[in-house]
């Protein structure tokens, strides 16, 4: 039942499994601390329902897989994340995902079970899965009205073909 909040220094990263499968509740940067998320950083926090990480640029794979009470997220300076994807897997009470300058989303089942998007904002991305048709990026994201962003870029991100996850959501 762990609450941290981060206020000075800079340039830290989060090593891979760093708080992985933790009682960690919630997780505020103040001071933009925190640069790097490494692979399954609060993968399995199943207690974890807020993250604002403000100062964070990069992020590997499965950093957020499996945070179904998670119901706040803040990453307003993500660019990049490296991976097999997973990032937001199964983060299935999560509303809405703003992720302004995200540029590249790489690999499958990045919003996969995410039942609860009620918005996604990815102005910027133009790499949303890899060259797979169809990466189950919005798999099990049934039945709802959902808010969308995107750039026209990310329609042909994948081989010069038409994103099957993009046709998924159409549909």
């Amino acid at each position: 039942g762990n609450k941290y909040t981060f206020g000075g220094g800079k340039g830290l990263e989060l090593k891979q499994d760093c708080f992985a499968g933790s009682d960690i509740l919630s997780i505020k940067d103040s001071g933009k601390v925190i640069t790097n998320l490494g692979t399954y950083s609060f993968g399995n926090c199943l207690l974890l329902t807020s993250a604002t990480l403000p100062g964070v640029t990069h992020s590997f794979g499965n950093c957020f897989y499996n945070n179904y009470s998670l119901t706040t997220l803040k990453l307003p300076k993500l660019q990049e994340v490296e991976g097999m994807g997973y990032l937001f897997y199964a983060c299935s009470a999560l509303s809405s995902f703003d992720l302004p300058l995200l540029t590249t989303l790489p690999g499958v089942a990045n919003f996969y079970n995410c039942g609860s998007m009620s918005s996604l904002n990815l102005p910027v991305c133009t790499t949303l899965g890899d060259t797979v048709i169809d990466n189950n990026n919005f798999m099990s994201i049934t039945g709802r009205t959902i808010d969308i962003t995107i750039t026209p870029e990310l329609m042909t991100c994948n081989s010069g073909n038409p994103d099957g996850d993009i046709q998924t959501l159409v549909a």
